[in-house]
């Protein structure tokens, strides 16, 4: 008995092929195109994270107080202006230009207005004169004293050039208002020292805070009074009256002038120069563990 044989189109069916799996990342390897793309992207992906740390590095700052966890060196060779120096040394500059004070000129007006006006009227109205001044320790012979000096003829005894040399000694006091002398000590670093600028090219005068009183002092303005009053040579019978003049509504004999003043102390301290310091490749910056300092 024989096999039937099966159909045609069942045996064309039974030798088909059996597809075999496809290897796709063999294939991916032998595409150049794909390698090369993968290559460049790498290479960029290094590049890239190599610029960043650069940048990063670059870019470090440090605080003052901060605390590495490794000493730090100097990559390369530069110079470096300490800003903490700078500002210390032109501090120090401002601190040693004196504070600047100017006469009280209004002041000096009116004394000078008070002392020719009291010498015109003991010549021109003797009695006018001592009832005006009546108050004034030995007011009638001094007003004698100034008349006759008034009305000297020899220059050197006139009694207006006097004044105006007494004026010039007593301006040369340095008598400043209430409460600035505890000022200028609250505000100096150093000894503390101001400077009398008299004008009409005058000498300025610096002088140290011994030197010095406030209005308030008469007793010692008193006795710089009678000190000046003896040296410009007033005649030796008006001399009290022209100190009790001076000290009746008296006024600091000079002003602080803070806009002088400044300007001074700008200029001093632009003037500073600090050279920069120099530090060479792989010179030590700061230690690992210890607190950054403003240096």
């Amino acid at each position: 008995m024989s096999t039937p044989k099966p159909p045609p189109n069942r045996r064309r069916e039974i030798r088909r092929p059996v597809p075999r799996k496809r290897r796709l990342w063999r294939e991916a390897l032998r595409d150049r195109s794909l390698f090369w793309s993968v290559g460049f992207a790498g290479v960029l992906a290094v590049l890239g994270a190599v610029v960043a740390g650069l940048g990063q590095r670059a870019g470090e700052r440090h605080d003052e107080g901060q605390i590495l966890l490794e000493p730090s060196f100097a990559r390369v060779e530069f110079n470096l202006l300490n800003q903490a120096e700078v500002d210390f040394e032109r501090n120090r500059a401002r601190s040693a230009q004196p504070e600047v004070y100017t006469p009280n000129q209004a002041f000096r007006d009116r004394l000078y207005t008070a002392l020719i006006e009291a010498a015109d009227l003991a010549v021109q109205a003797p009695d006018a004169a001592a009832e005006r001044y009546r108050e004034y320790d030995f007011a009638g012979t001094a007003l004698v004293a100034i008349a006759r000096a008034h009305n000297a003829t020899d220059p050197s005894e006139a009694w207006v050039p006097r004044v105006s040399l007494f004026l010039d000694r007593v301006f040369r006091i340095g008598v400043l208002p209430e409460g600035e002398l505890d000022r200028i000590r609250s505000g100096a670093r150093e000894r503390p020292r101001i400077e009398l600028a008299p004008g009409g090219g005058a000498p300025r005068l610096v002088k140290e805070l011994p030197a010095l009183m406030e209005v308030g002092d008469t007793a010692r303005l008193r006795e710089e009074l009678r000190t000046a009053t003896v040296e410009r040579e007033l005649p030796r019978e008006a001399r009290d009256f022209v100190i009790q003049l001076v000290l009746d509504g008296v006024q600091p004999l000079y002003l602080p002038d803070r806009l002088e003043t400044r300007e001074l102390r700008d200029a001093a301290a632009a003037a500073v120069q600090v050279r920069p310091s120099r530090h060479v490749k792989g010179e030590p910056l700061a230690e690992a563990l210890v607190p950054l300092t403003a240096e």
